[in-house]
């Protein structure tokens, strides 16, 4: 009787396992477009970004057709890759070709904004484990005419700017997550505040209060990958720091003010897993708001 039960609940075990590898087998390449709304006093004009990230060597379709048809299909003012564009893991072989053909394909499109990760900071860093990794990098990025923002602002608008935050290393350790003040990102932007919206790329989203008290309106952020997995009622799993049911994992979201956009991803790569969380591509659009004071007719 007991090695009947054991073999049922075994075969049942292995039929659900294999069912969830098929259904995050499909989710992995299975792209979505999102779009987001914004309005603020502050936005002097429409702008409309396409935002990408954590591709990590990901593609839909040949030469990432599907990707590039949908950026091209949203007509962006600006394409922003918010980092992880590659994957930079000693087990994992170098594969720039799906980040190049995305390149290739969109070049024409807009103006092209590149915000560095951390697998982009790994490969700068270590260049003896990733030798020429980096500088091949930023050659790719130089011939589509793509501008690396890293500890860098752009105006977008009259009014509106473009930060692109470089978040150190130690921040992204496992297990342990650093205090990461408002100062830190204010040495590093200080022009960060200045216009009347800022929108700040910064990789990772564990850092929105220092973001917030550095003077960022909108923080556009990845990493997390969504949560890799998203639990009915409980939501987005865990983070790539092996925290749990992390806040910023993936949508929208209000701080104090301030709005955050992070992105689920395009891609994976150490935990190739996803359910309920399909990688997507994120259209923004930015508009001033109605300050118009209307008529009440009685």
């Amino acid at each position: 009787m007991n090695k009947k039960i054991i073999s049922r609940a075994a075969l049942c075990t292995a039929v659900l396992g294999a069912a969830v590898k098929l259904r995050s087998d499909y989710e992995r390449h299975a792209l979505t477009v999102r779009h987001v709304n914004i309005e603020d006093k502050r936005i002097d004009r429409d702008i409309r970004l396409a935002f990408l990230s954590d591709l990590h060597g990901n593609s839909f379709g040949p030469d990432n057709s599907e990707l590039i048809n949908a950026v091209r299909e949203s007509a962006p003012d600006a394409i922003l890759l918010g980092g992880d564009m590659v994957s930079v893991k000693h087990y994992i072989p170098k594969n720039y070709k799906p980040l190049e053909d995305l390149l290739a394909g969109v070049w024409d499109v807009a103006p092209i904004y590149y915000a560095e990760g951390n697998h982009e900071l790994r490969m700068k860093l270590d260049d003896e484990s990733y030798p020429g990794w980096f500088l091949e990098l930023r050659r790719m990025l130089n011939e589509y005419g793509a501008t690396y923002l890293a500890d860098k602002t752009v105006m977008l608008s009259k009014k509106v700017s473009l930060s692109g935050l470089v978040v150190g290393p130690e921040y992204y350790r496992k297990r342990a997550k650093l205090h990461l003040s408002p100062g830190y990102i204010s040495r590093r932007l200080p022009k960060l505040g200045e216009a009347g919206y800022s929108v700040l790329m910064m990789h990772t989203p564990a850092y929105m209060d220092a973001a917030r008290g550095a003077g960022a309106n909108l923080v556009l952020s990845g990493h997390f990958h969504g949560g890799t997995v998203v639990l009915p009622a409980l939501g987005p799993l865990m983070s790539p720091q092996l925290g749990f049911f992390p806040r910023f994992a993936r949508g929208e979201d209000e701080l104090c003010g301030m709005r955050t956009v992070t992105s689920a991803g395009l891609g994976t790569h150490s935990i190739n897993v996803r359910i309920n969380n399909r990688p997507e591509l994120v259209i923004i659009d930015l508009s001033p708001a109605d300050n118009k004071v209307k008529a009440i007719i009685s």
